[in-house]
């Protein structure tokens, strides 16, 4: 596990997308990156191509970065491995979001679910 720095902001937030050639995805990406900015934070953006995997390195990877906080869109398949992946390799926030194909998210009360 990775463990944030409490004393260092990055001021940056990861963004794991599952197809940002999907216009939807695209537009999802849009509006985080503009109302980080508006709040002086940067976004780092990374596809997943609906492959875990790569979900799963990418979210060590941005806590490898110290980001403050992860959004992620969940790949098709993803309810199949364990419900909490980002805490594993991640202490901050974590919004996770459902896909186009209506993936239904677990519960978890720390983290939040859209």
């Amino acid at each position: 596990m990775v463990t944030q720095d409490l004393g260092k902001r990055t001021y940056t937030i990861g963004v794991v997308i599952a197809d940002i050639t999907n216009s939807l995805y695209s537009s999802i990406v849009r509006g985080i990156e503009d109302e980080a900015f508006s709040r002086s934070y940067s976004v780092l953006v990374a596809n997943s191509d609906e492959l875990l995997g790569k979900e799963k390195r990418y979210v060590r990877v941005f806590a490898e970065k110290r980001v403050e906080g992860i959004i992620i869109v969940l790949a098709f398949g993803s309810q199949e491995y364990p419900k909490d992946i980002a805490p594993c390799d991640f202490d901050g926030p974590v919004v996770k979001a459902e896909n186009e194909k209506g993936l239904r998210p677990c519960s978890s009360s720390s983290r939040t679910w859209v």
